[in-house]
This record gives structure tokens, sequence and C-alpha cells, in this order.
């Protein structure tokens, strides 16, 4: 995986953050709108919190499909769709004289929304280094948790000072600007034509979203029209449930339901559901507690959530920088605690709130929203293997709109339901304080799901573990380090890096770990590394074996066996075939003493299949191979598994750069002539084969050689 994203690549989570800034800044917006709005169009409160959820139903409905769209359609064009259907939805709203015209332009905002909005963390999560995903995904929150920082307050003066038409006016070029962005920065995906769409799925989810939201959002009828406030949830439950199963029947699901059986990304996302119920519920319930019950203006109305909104944009990228720098818990258990204490404080000063009070206690839950919603994201996506994670995207981001939409209409139907028969102060007063019960309720269910996600999401099996790692202070040594790291491993890298390298190395890499200055193709400096990692620590469960040398066109020549020097040679076989040699030997040595460990030696497909100018690497790697194979005959019956990697040309490593730089058109001849797959494997999916030949998932895997190389080592 590449260290650093490319500025196109910049541009397009830009673009698509655009989209989602846009989509919350008008949802915010026009909460301020909403007593001006039922004054103008003469509409009740639960019919004209519909701006806001039938915006989140629209989005709700076609974000569950954005896995599929991402397979079968090319990037670059559903953006542009999503810009076109935006635009259209704004233009609408401008123009609108009546509230229907005004709520379907919303929806048609809502479907634009729903196209683009996965695609922001769709790039992240493919595209962002492994140290950096943290603050990468913090970054994508800061973009929608600024919104809410500039809507109310924009809102609120364009009522005061101009009309609400012109929250869509100022909108409308921001959009049309970043769909230019997006389609000329997003880059080309391999794409399946021939994968058929679900529709049966998609109609089973499109009514049990509307169900559920309706559902909730006649809360406050129940009384006067039971039958049609349960027929809605009975509707929703059933089609959920028939989507369900059906997926047990079909070969391409519309979402792979499979995700749910990882605890861990479950629970996450069950808090991240109650947080967005929370947060949206005070953001219709605070601008319209202010303007009615404090009678301040729709301009202050909005400036009460403008610190808070501000303090929780801001901590977003600073959580997940913390995030990669001490894990998840630290930042989620501080986050939580602060919404917990102001929310408690809203209940027991609610008979003293004034509008400074407001303004401090929801100053303190943003904080805690901004430690919080980053990194659980971020946490939840971890739990599922790379192939999953388009899938899980889609489903994370849907039931957050469905959750946003829910907690706006359970907001909503709790203040009509105690407005009814009372006068507007009375009403709106009382039911403030029901809503903020409901809040707290919420905040609760977020405590219980963060624990039981901690606690039984996914054993640790590194934890603890001894990881000794050669050539583990730069590319894929180093990345597997940081992995291991964050697993919990006691890491020790083997290395002959210069010393500011290393130390900086090691800071990334946390958790304790060190480095040994060790030369592998030297056996006195292997014997004594080894001693000192079991002196330090009383033994070794994994190693893996990947520190080595090749031709790249920089560094190094590519040479046929006529041109290669003796020294060369020399140089190539003692790093790549003696020190993985070396190290097999004293690491197998003191497992067979403790009975039980694991290997990993990095090979190549380039040991697997000869090319031209690897005349040295080549040989060497397939040497490895056959270490490799020999060692796990000869450990087995001693509980120690011996594997072997063969990753093929790979981003994110010094030698991969430095040979596409020698050649301009390598990476495109390789993907359109060599490589099946049409594309370079990244880090982290290296980094991966290794963790897993290290598990226990593994645990009956040995002598095997691991391609990694989209399919070269078959073309």
């Amino acid at each position: 995986m590449e260290e650093k994203l490319t500025m196109k690549q910049l541009l397009a989570i830009l673009a698509a953050g655009l989209f989602s800034f846009c989509g919350v800044l008008i949802e915010t917006a026009t909460n301020i709108t909403f007593p001006t709005l039922m004054n103008e169009f003469q509409v009740s409160t639960s019919l004209v919190q519909w701006m806001t959820t039938g915006n989140l139903l629209m989005m709700g409905i076609l974000i569950p499909i954005s896995s599929y769209l991402k397979r079968r359609f090319q990037t670059k064009k559903l953006f542009l769709v999503a810009g076109f259907l935006f635009s259209i939805g704004l233009i609408v709203d401008i123009f609108a004289q009546q509230f229907t015209l005004l709520l379907i332009g919303r929806l048609i905002q809502g479907a634009g929304v729903g196209v683009a909005l996965p695609m922001m963390y769709n790039i992240i999560l493919e595209e962002s280094a492994q140290r950096f995903l943290g603050l990468m995904m913090g970054c994508g929150s800061f973009v929608t948790a600024a919104a809410p920082a500039i809507g109310p307050t924009f809102g609120g003066i364009m009522i005061q000072y101009f009309t609400w038409r012109y929250i869509f006016i100022c909108v409308l070029p921001v959009i049309v600007l970043a769909s230019f962005i997006g389609y000329f920065c997003m880059s080309e995906q391999i794409i399946n034509k021939h994968e058929k769409f679900d529709l049966l799925s998609f109609i089973a989810v499109a009514f049990a979203f509307v169900a559920l939201i309706m559902g909730f959002s006649n809360l406050n009828q129940i009384v006067d029209d039971l039958v049609c406030v349960l027929g809605c949830y009975i509707i929703g439950i059933s089609s959920l449930y028939y989507f369900t199963k059906r997926k047990l029947h079909i070969k391409n699901s519309l979402i792979r339901i499979e995700i749910f059986n990882h605890k861990g990304f479950t629970f996450h996302t069950l808090a991240i559901m109650f947080l967005q119920m929370t947060t949206l519920g005070y953001g219709l319930l605070l601008p319209t507690f202010v303007q009615i019950v404090l009678k301040q203006s729709a301009t202050d109305a909005g400036v009460v959530l403008l610190p808070g909104a501000i303090v929780g944009a801001v901590f977003a990228p600073v959580g997940g920088l913390i995030l990669d720098r001490f894990g998840a818990k630290k930042p989620i258990i501080l986050g939580v605690c602060c919404s917990f204490i102001a929310t408690f404080c809203f209940l027991f000063f609610f008979e003293n709130l004034t509008y400074q009070l407001c303004m401090m206690l929801y100053f303190i839950y943003s904080l805690g929203i901004g430690l919080i919603v980053g990194n659980t994201m971020t946490c939840t996506m971890s739990y599922l293997p790379i192939n999953l994670q388009a899938d899980g995207n889609a489903v994370l981001q849907t039931l957050m709109q469905l959750s946003g939409g829910i907690g706006t209409s359970i907001t909503a139907a709790i203040l009509a339901f105690v407005q009814q028969g009372i006068n507007l102060y009375d009403g709106t007063n009382r039911g403030a304080l029901f809503v903020l019960i409901f809040l707290m309720f919420n905040i609760n269910i977020v405590i219980l799901s963060q624990y039981f996600a901690f606690k039984g999401g996914r054993k640790n099996e590194f934890k603890d573990k001894v990881v000794v790692i050669t050539g583990g202070t730069s590319g894929i040594g180093k990345q597997t380090a940081i992995e291991f790291s964050r697993k919990g491993a006691h890491v020790v890298a083997f290395t002959v890096d210069k010393e500011e390298v290393c130390k900086q190395a090691i800071k990334e890499i946390g958790n304790e770990a060190f480095y040994i200055h060790c030369d592998v193709s030297k056996e006195e400096d292997v014997k004594k590394a080894i001693e000192e990692v079991v002196l330090k620590y009383g033994r070794l469960d994994c190693a893996f074996n990947n520190a080595g040398i090749g031709p790249d066109g920089v560094r190094m020549p590519y040479e046929s066996l006529t041109e290669i020097s003796e020294k060369t040679w020399d140089l190539v076989v003692d790093v790549d075939m003696k020190g993985v040699f070396l190290c097999l030997k004293y690491e197998l040595l003191q497992m067979q003493k403790q009975g039980f460990g694991t290997i990993v030696n990095t090979a190549s497909i380039g040991g697997y299949k000869m090319a031209p100018g690897f005349a040295a690497y080549g040989p060497a790697k397939a040497a490895v191979i056959a270490l490799t194979e020999m060692a796990a005959l000869e450990n087995a019956a001693f509980g120690i598994r011996v594997n072997a990697i063969c990753p093929g040309p790979t981003m994110g490593t010094e030698l991969t750069k430095n040979s596409l730089s020698t050649n301009p058109h390598e990476e495109a001849m390789l993907k359109e002539h060599v490589i099946p797959m049409k594309k370079l494997a990244m880090t982290q999916e290296v980094v991966n084969a290794v963790l897993w030949l290290s598990s226990d998932q593994a645990s009956h895997t040995t002598g095997q050689k691991i391609f990694i190389d989209g399919g070269m080592h078959i073309a």
C-alpha cells in the first residue's frame, strides 16, 4: 500500500467529502428553518421533520447497493450521476412553492448523497497506508462533522437576513464544482459488467427502511392509529426477514450479511447507530428548545450548536492520531465519558437551563463524539477482511442513515405528542425533558456496545507473543511489525538500517518494540540476536524472515548470468538465501526446545517464475522456497510450522518504487499484459498473508508457498 496518498487520490476524497459535507450542511441548516417552514407552509412538527427524515431515508435506501454499484460501474460515472441528482434536487427546492415540492427536492438530494457518500470511505480504506488509517478515517469524519459546525449558524443567517431558499442556492455551485473534481480525479476500477442486480433484495431493503421510518415518525399517533403504526413495524421487520432468508439462497447477494459474524463489527456498528440517533436528536431538540422555550432568534439557535460542532470536527482527526499511536480504546473511552457527562448534566440541570449552559454542555458532548465516531468506524472496519470491507462500509453507512432518521423521527414524535392540547411553550419544554431521557438511554446503549465490542469482538491471539522480523524497519517488514504490535505482540526488528531510520521505525511500531543491528548474512550476528531475544523474553513465538535485496534499476542493475559480477552474486545470495538459512537455523533451534513456533519466509514470484535480469535474485528466492519446504518437513513433529510468501510487484516497497521510476510504462505493462487481476499488490495484502500464516487460523498449514501476485504464477 502507498505510504502517501497522491494528489489525485486526495482530491477524489475531497470531492466525495464535499457531497457528504453539503448533505449534512443542508440537513443541519434546514433544522433551524423548521419553525419558519411550519409557519409558511402551515405544516406540523411531525410533518416538517420529513425534510430531514425523508432525505436520510433516501440515502438509507441507496447506500446498501453501493457495494454492488462499485463492482458494476465505473466510479467516476457514478459520481457524475450523483452530482446530477443532487443538483436537480437543489434546483427543485430553490423554486418550490409547495411543501410537497420542497420535500421531493430533499428526496432527490438524498439519492445523490446516497450514491456518493460511501465512495469517500472506500477510497480511504483502499488507498491509505495502515499506519495512517486512523488519521485518514478521522479526516473523513472531520469532513462530515465540520458541516454541523457551520450548518445551524449558516441556516440561521439565511433565515434572518435572506430567505431559506438561499441555503440551496449557496450549495449548488459547490456540488457542481465537486462533480467536476471527482470526475477528473477518481481512478478507473476493474468492474464486473455481468454481475446481476438483485432487484427483490433491493425492494425488500427499501420497504424495510420506509416502513420502519414511517413507524417511528408516527409514534405520536400510536394511540389514535395503532393499526397503522404497528403495520409499519410488521412490514419493516418482515421485509428484513425476507432479505435475510433470500441471502441464503442466491449467489450474488446485494449485501453479504456474513459481516455480522464478526462480533466486533456488530457491536461497534450498534454503538455508532445509537450515537447517530443521539447526535441528530440533539440537532433537532436544541435549536427548537432555544427558539421556543428560551425565546432566542433563529441565528442564536444555530450558534448554540456552533462551538460544539467545531470541537467535534477538530477532534475527529485528533482522535485518529491518538488511535494510530495508542490504539482505539483510550480515545473511545474518553469520548464516551464526555458524552455521558454532558447528557447527564442536561437532565440534572434541566429546570435551570440557560442559553450559555446549553452551549457549554453541547460543547462537551461534541468533544466526546469527535473522539468516538471516527475511531469506532476505524475499529469497526478493522474486524473485516479486505474482501468484505466495501460491504461493511455500505452496511455501516446505511445503518447510520437509518438510525439518524429514527433519532430525528423519535425526537420529533415525542415533541409533537407532548405539544398536543397545550400551548407550544409548555409542550416544547415538557417534551424536551422526555427527549433528553431518550438520549440518555441511547448513551447507555453506546457504553454497553463498546464494552462488548472490546471484550468479545475478537480474540487477540498475538497479545504478548514474541515476534522477530528481519528487515523490520522498512517496507513490508516495518508494516508487518506495526500490525503485530497493534495486536499486542512484542516485536524485535533485525536490521542494518541507519540509526535514525531505525529509531523512527521503532517509534511507529510502538508497544515497546526494539531493534537489534544484525547482518543476516553473518552467522555470529544472527546467533547473538536470537540469543538476546530469548534472554529478554524467554521464548520466540513467531519469526518473519523478510530481509532481502534485489535488482531495481536504481540501487542494483538488472543483469543476466553473463553480466553479473561475482561480488554482486555473492551479495544477493548471502542476504536472500544464506540469510534465510542462518535465521531458520537459530530460530528452529529455539523453537525445537520450546516445542512450538511459526516461521514465515519472504520468497518471491521471481523464485517461482524466472525472469531475465534477475540472475542472482531468482535462484536465491527459489532456494528460499526449497528451504521452506525442507524446514517444514523436518520440524512438523516439533509443532513448528514454516511457510513462505511469494509476493509479486508490491506498491509501497522500495524495490517496486525504484523499478517503476526507471520505466514510466512498466506499471501499465504489468497491469495490461502480466498480472491477470490487472493491479499491483498492496503492502497490506502481503502483511495480511503473513499474519494469517502466523496465526492459529493457519494451524494445519505448513510447507506452503502463498502467492500474493494477482495470478502472475498461473499466467
